[in-house]
């Protein structure tokens, strides 16, 4: 006779945000896993570099045309990227997914870029060049080109600022903890 507890586990899976999430919960519960699903269903409509009609690619697609006024969510998660950005220039870039893209990790045609393409694409990471209005809450992309690609420190921001903290609200009321 074996001493090994064995724990049910409850697993449900969908995609967003460009990957697979798995929720697991140790008790079946369908309302937790709709009202998760449909909290982070909300989150990829906004922050999703993943989905053309996200807010944050209609603020990419919008660079060199015209500000776009966003929700404050989105707003302070981008503010928090560029300052941080600005701050830490030569470790962290929120504007680096027009460079990164040139390799095409993740995706068909993975390739080492043109020296000359290289070279193009670091006008397009300049944190200086994003405009930032408080007061009517919008994201101004001033190159056409320019892409806001929020990677996980963005993300880890986003968990930690007021859209994120229900999320955190969740996890200590299951007696868990978040893994950022």
């Amino acid at each position: 006779m074996s001493n090994e507890v064995t724990t049910k586990k409850y697993v449900s899976q969908f995609e967003m945000f460009g990957t697979v999430i798995s929720l697991t919960l140790f008790k079946r519960d369908q309302a937790v896993v709709e009202t998760v699903y449909d909290y982070l269903q909300d989150a990829d409509r906004i922050f999703s570099a993943n989905r053309e009609d996200s807010l944050l690619m209609k603020i990419n697609r919008q660079a060199g045309v015209q500000p776009v006024q966003v929700p404050r969510q989105l707003y302070d998660l981008i503010k928090r990227g560029v300052v941080a950005s600005r701050k830490y220039r030569d470790s962290f870039n929120v504007l680096i997914g027009s460079l990164v893209k040139l390799w095409r990790i993740g995706f068909d045609g993975q390739r080492l870029p043109d020296p000359a393409d290289i070279k193009a694409r670091l006008q397009l990471i300049k944190p200086d060049d994003v405009l930032l209005n408080d007061e009517q809450q919008t994201v101004y992309l001033n190159r056409r080109g320019m892409e806001l690609r929020p990677g996980r420190d963005c993300q880890r921001v986003f968990c930690r600022s007021n859209y994120g903290s229900v999320a955190i609200e969740w996890f200590e009321s299951w007696h868990c903890e978040p893994w950022w």
